[in-house]
């Protein structure tokens, strides 16, 4: 169950949004934190209860884990048993997330097969794996109290970020469950969650899933070994690129408007990425949560910057690299790993060689620092894409202007002028996968979306500042009556095309 699919929208939610609240009513927090656990337990078991007992035994694991972390008075005895969780997390993963990708490898190898059953990977996995990991090592390196285990569970499993994050934080999250608002009907946070849900579901609705065949069409014909135009594997390109931060991003926005509504303050996940002017810049406003994590869980531990320049650089290239292979199991995965790592080590070494000035001197101008991180991060969205090498290969061949620049789709459409750039030396090909019809429907879209996503205000201002009760309240009648106007017509026209469209691209990391 999805957030933008109507039984979640007309079922799940009101049920236990109702519940929540009516307890609130008359029961302390933890009572809604007991309601809230148990919706959560089977808002995961809704997608496949096979899976359940994986999702609570690592739960069960992990808390006992800490308890007896906690209650080791050696500190070497300590340090053991965080390592044993640790491993036995990454063993979990390792197996459901992992073990096709090894087994497929040896196989082509030594050119035989062990017959290995197909591994189906549990849904949010990777996500609520990072999360324990994280509580482990805390629990271990603060010598910090463990919780309770309905805290915990809950902690662990709530619904709103348990398929793709945002990645939570134990010292963010469980003190809220205590605190006099959780789970408590509260018209402010209500309306500003509303807002949150709406414009998350219309990026998602509304704009990635309109511009996805662009990106589909291009990388279908890309993998099954079909030429591409110049043209077509940038629009393509750039076409992915900004479905995944809509529907992502949309897919955070709705996490943190659920959140409002249940009491719960999610971390922002998102700060207008395509606006950076460095690499350094586009991994601070890009999956913020999982930035987080990786600096504090890999690259500080790995060494950081405390112990030399060569040091530092390795630290970064390991880092991304880790963070390649933890999106997905497959070459490509490390490929884009393996570029967002040089990415970050050039730009290291050009500070260094810049006199250690910074590299990203805080303008928010569109200039050539821009340019260049916009075609470094879309040269390495091709991999993330990318089923096949080949047909990476071939989106790379194709954006370097090595054939045709102009789909064939296009030939028609310019009439006369076709021959006239055919003389010129700008020809026409490709696969012909991309109609005239999908130009003329998804591209105009894909302009829109482009200057969306590079000048729309960021969600917490749109969400709490544009739409929050207290602004509109002091905005005037007319002020009001259009934006909530604009917010309803916003929602009934996701609600239209719910049924329509696929489920969200981050569910399958």
């Amino acid at each position: 169950m999805v957030f933008s699919s109507y039984p979640f929208l007309f079922g799940f939610l009101p049920v236990v949004l109702a519940l929540c609240w009516g307890v609130r009513l008359v029961a302390p927090p933890v009572v809604a934190v007991a309601v809230l656990a148990a919706a959560s337990v089977w808002f995961a078991g809704y997608w496949d209860w096979h899976y359940l007992p994986l999702l609570l035994g690592t739960v069960l694991f992990n808390f006992t884990m800490s308890w007896v972390i906690h209650a080791q008075a050696n500190d070497r005895a300590r340090k053991a048993v965080m390592l044993l969780g640790v491993a036995g997390n990454l063993a979990c993963l390792g197996y459901f997330k992992y073990a096709m990708f090894v087994v497929g490898n040896f196989e082509a190898l030594l050119g035989t097969g062990f017959g290995m059953a197909a591994i189906i990977l549990p849904i949010g996995i990777s996500f609520y794996v990072f999360t324990q990991i994280a509580f482990l090592v805390d629990i271990w390196r603060d010598r910090s109290r463990p919780y309770g285990p309905l805290d915990y569970l809950l902690f662990v499993t709530i619904f709103p970020h348990l398929i793709a994050g945002p990645i939570i934080h134990h010292k963010e999250m469980i003190p809220q469950f205590r605190s006099s608002g959780f789970g408590r009907f509260d018209l402010v946070s209500v309306n500003t969650g509303i807002a949150y849900f709406v414009l998350g579901l219309a990026k998602k609705v509304l704009i990635a899933d309109n511009i996805a065949p662009i990106a589909d069409a291009v990388f279908a014909a890309a993998d099954q070994g079909l030429p591409v135009s110049t043209l077509e594997a940038w629009a393509g390109t750039l076409a992915y690129a900004l479905q995944l931060f809509f529907d992502f991003s949309g897919y955070a926005d709705m996490a943190i408007g659920l959140g409002f509504l249940i009491g719960v303050r999610f971390p922002q996940n998102f700060d207008r990425p395509y606006r950076a002017n460095s690499i350094g810049d586009f991994w601070r406003r890009w999956h913020i949560t999982l930035s987080r994590f990786l600096r504090d869980y890999l690259y500080i531990p790995l060494g950081g910057n405390r112990h030399g320049f060569p040091r530092e650089l390795l630290a970064l290239f390991v880092t991304m690299l880790l963070g390649g292979i933890w999106h997905g199991a497959g070459w490509t995965f490390v490929i884009w790993g393996v570029l967002h790592g040089c990415y970050l080590v050039i730009q290291r070494l050009w500070q260094r060689l810049n006199g250690g000035k910074p590299y990203d001197d805080g303008s928010r101008t569109l200039g050539l620092g821009w340019a260049i991180t916009m075609a470094a991060v879309l040269v390495a969205w091709v991999p993330f894409r990318a089923t096949t090498l080949e047909g990476m290969l071939g989106i790379w061949q194709a954006m370097a202007f090595t054939g045709p620049a102009l789909p064939d789709a296009w030939r028609w459409a310019l009439g006369p002028a076709a021959d006239l750039l055919d003389q010129v030396g700008i020809g026409f090909g490709g696969a012909g996968y991309v109609r005239l019809r999908l130009w003329a429907s998804a591209g105009p879209l894909l302009g829109v979306a482009l200057l969306l996503a590079l000048f729309l205000p960021r969600s917490d201002i749109m969400a709490e500042s544009l739409f929050g009760l207290r602004r509109l309240a002091g905005s005037g009648r007319f002020v009001f009556a259009w934006r909530a106007t604009a917010l309803g017509a916003a929602f009934f026209a996701s609600v239209i095309y719910l049924g329509y469209h696929a489920t969200f691209l981050y569910f399958q990391f």
